[in-house]
């Protein structure tokens, strides 16, 4: 039995241009590391380790019971952030595929002014001339 495997990627080769509808699948393929949810992942991870060696001491009667109380407090914090971040992004990720999919951006009319103003020939603005001093 004989297979093949594709060498072709899944990623486009062309990015799509202004006014062109873009699919919301290519934006999938990057992968972006977010320091401040690793940091906030780093520090509940402490916080449970923190808990579970709390608790272990606490039945051995050398630290008090606020201890685990508070770091198990803090775990639960932490994992919610970490969710609450996670839908933000994933409904915003979904605004942008429903935004790509429905046509093209419209423009302000301040952008509509900016554009029509950038197209005006240079040579119609009047120059200025040098008020020179009387003699």
């Amino acid at each position: 039995m004989e297979t093949m495997q594709s060498t072709a990627t899944a990623l486009p080769e062309v990015s799509a241009g202004a006014g062109e509808r873009r699919d919301a699948a290519s934006d999938a393929a990057v992968f972006k590391v977010r320091y401040g949810r690793c940091a906030l992942a780093l520090g509940g991870l402490l916080l449970l380790f923190t808990a579970a060696v709390s608790g272990v001491l606490r039945i051995l009667g050398l630290v008090s019971g606020w201890l685990p109380l508070a770091s198990i407090v803090g775990v639960v914090g932490t994992v919610f952030l970490l969710r609450r971040l996670a839908i933000r992004d994933r409904r915003a990720k979904m605004n942008r595929a429903f935004r790509n999919a429905m046509g093209p951006a419209v423009e302000s009319p301040a952008q509509m002014r900016r554009r029509r103003t950038d197209l005006r020939p240079r040579s119609s603005t009047p120059k200025r001339t040098p008020v020179r001093p009387p003699d």
